[in-house]
């Protein structure tokens, strides 16, 4: 503080009377706030093959159980427990956290050590599907779970699709292509191609089709792939 007085030529205890509050930070380190992220770390680098979620949540210990394939360590400390994703065709999450083997570990105590939940796009939380304290249960939680056809997925499908692609799909399934007479923009042909495609997946078009932002989707979709370096052609274009 002194140095930033005499850099700024200000008094050196110009900020003796103002709610100023100082923390110590270890240098090499990545904070978020005010706790420093373990995995970033540079003493967590001494043990480069310790998991995830044991660098999150020090003196958690082995998880105890073997988890589905397609799950991924997504464990974040500020959370009461570790989590798991798996990604599922739709664009939603399965997501399954698992707490402290013993319940007075736990954030909350009465809680079942092992929960199922299901999550969008976005990784908002949707609905819980099971908690127990049988992983087997979970397990077959996971087995016996059918995800539904969304609007996301037909609009990241199309979304990869190029122009003429768009067209030959339409034309096949609908009997005319988009393109024929007015040119259409790519955006819109697009969202068109997606919606016929949630129609012939869903058999009929269900009204949630209209309360969707699918503008708003396809930016996403599109932004995720930069992001991700999965750049569409849709978007190139």
């Amino acid at each position: 503080m002194a140095e930033h007085a005499r850099q700024c030529g200000l008094a050196p205890d110009w900020h003796k009377d103002l709610d100023i509050a100082c923390y110590g930070i270890a240098p090499g380190c990545g904070y978020r706030d005010r706790e420093y992220v373990a995995s970033t770390c540079a003493s967590a680098a001494t043990e480069p093959d310790m998991p995830l979620y044991q660098r999150e949540f020090p003196g958690f210990g082995d998880l105890g159980v073997s988890l589905p394939e397609g799950f991924e360590d997504a464990s974040w400390h500020n959370d009461a427990c570790p989590s798991f994703d798996k990604l599922l065709p739709n664009g939603q999450y399965l997501r399954i956290w698992i707490d402290f083997k013993e319940a007075a570990d736990r954030e909350f105590s009465e809680r079942m050590r092992f929960s199922l939940g299901l999550y969008d796009h976005e990784i908002s939380h949707l609905r819980d599907l099971l908690d127990s304290e049988d992983f087997v249960e979970i397990c077959r939680a996971i087995e016996a779970f059918k995800p539904q056809v969304t609007p996301f997925q037909m609009i990241r499908d199309a979304a990869h699709m190029t122009r003429d692609q768009q067209n030959d799909w339409y034309e096949e399934n609908v009997g005319y292509r988009p393109d024929d007479g007015e040119h259409i923009e790519d955006d819109e042909l697009t969202l068109q191609v997606a919606e016929m495609m949630f129609y012939h997946a869903k058999e009929s078009l269900e009204a949630g089709w209209a309360a969707v932002d699918a503008h708003a989707l396809l930016v996403f979709i599109c932004a995720d792939d930069v992001a991700n370096n999965r750049s569409s052609q849709q978007h190139n274009a």
